[in-house]
């Protein structure tokens, strides 16, 4: 059960009213020590007002060694009730130092172990709401040196992602998060995965379980420019994005693909893109990528891929690698039985690094491939 005990209990209170339901009270300072947690709260004041359900509070401060705690709020009561008549309004401006935050939750204290605890949290901003409605006015949290994001905006059934509806707009600078990676992934996706230093803009749109964004990614050497949606309920999904010279290494550094100017869209259902229920939809426009230490160009693709059948066009002009043809065959993770149709200028599977063996020649192609990448010597 949920529970305050408080010793070294110090209380100035400078003015006190009390009528009917009508109290007031004037704070000069407030000292104690929270005994399940043991935060040390050395001061307190502000003016605080109740009449009938409404609870009014002016200029409340509240401060540790570490924090200062700065707001003025409204309190509808009747939100106990009903959660989706009463009304909470908030304003803050405060420091609040991760030392306190992981006393209050250690459950967080995994997740900011790792991050030097000198700069405090600071949030600022308006918000006001309840369990029906929740309303964002430029809200800022900053991390000194690590991370700073402002959100406005308003949403509709904030509890419940399958009724959830309205529109946000976010502005963020991340400049080192990985210490968020224990808490979203899991161990074997934590080496895979990393969060460079970046920059993030983005409108998105939230409506019963559908999401849509239209947002700009800035990392050091590149960028990401796009447009897609995401359905939590039905797995569909869209992506219309063009990349200038993004470093996918940089996000995903075991990936072997890196610098990566492209235009793709992207429209499918499903995670397993090779099981029976899924299918997708591509475009790729490559103007330039590096792939194992080679840099490919002039690269277009046209897929659909359903069940683990695939369908696509394929043209490529680079060294080792001239050739226009289609493909039609099945895809089971990294074994293609596959028939092609084209033709081949110039291919050279081994110089590719997509074969171990001699593998390479030119000509119309009308053939059949059973290749098993995971089988090959």
């Amino acid at each position: 059960a949920n529970f305050m005990e408080l010793s070294k209990l110090d209380l100035e209170i400078h003015k006190l009213y009390n009528r009917a339901d009508d109290i007031r009270l004037g704070l000069n300072n407030l000292a104690f020590t929270e005994h399940g947690s043991g935060l040390d709260v050395n001061s307190g004041s502000g003016d605080i007002a109740m009449s009938g359900n409404i609870v009014n509070i002016k200029n409340m401060h509240v401060g540790t060694l570490l924090s200062d705690i700065n707001a003025d709020a409204y309190v509808d009561l009747s939100i106990a009730d009903n959660p989706d008549k009463g009304m909470i309004q908030m304003s803050t401006n405060s420091k609040i130092a991760l030392q306190d935050i992981t006393k209050l939750m250690p459950q967080y204290k995994e997740m900011l172990k790792d991050i030097p605890q000198i700069e405090p949290l600071t949030l600022k901003g308006h918000l006001s709401g309840n369990a029906s409605r929740v309303d964002l006015g430029d809200f800022t949290a900053n991390l000194p040196r690590y991370a700073r994001a402002t959100v406005t905006g308003s949403l509709y059934n904030p509890t419940d992602f399958n009724r959830m509806k309205g529109d946000l707009e976010v502005d963020a600078r991340f400049d080192n998060i990985n210490f968020v990676k224990p808490t979203l992934l899991d161990k074997a996706s934590r080496d895979k995965v990393d969060f460079p230093p970046m920059s993030l803009t983005a409108k998105t749109h939230i409506d019963r379980g559908n999401i849509v964004a239209d947002a700009v990614m800035k990392l050091a050497t590149g960028t990401m420019v796009g447009k897609g949606s995401f359905n939590g309920n039905t797995q569909e999904y869209f992506l219309d994005a063009t990349f200038d010279n993004f470093p996918v290494k940089a996000i995903a550094p075991l990936a072997d693909a890196d610098n990566l100017t492209a235009h793709m869209k992207f429209r499918g259902k499903g995670y397993d893109f090779f099981g029976p229920n899924a299918n997708v939809e591509a475009e790729v426009d490559l103007a330039g990528v590096n792939y194992n230490n080679s840099f490919y160009k002039n690269f277009n693709t046209r897929l659909s891929m359903s069940g683990g059948k695939i369908d696509a066009h394929i043209t490529s002009d680079n060294d080792n690698c001239r050739v226009n043809m289609d493909v039609v065959g099945t895809v089971s993770g990294r074994h293609y039985q596959l028939d092609a149709v084209g033709y081949i200028n110039e291919l050279d599977l081994n110089a590719l690094h997509v074969y171990k063996g001699e593998c390479r020649g030119k000509g119309r192609l009308v053939g059949y491939f059973d290749i098993d990448l995971d089988n090959n010597a």
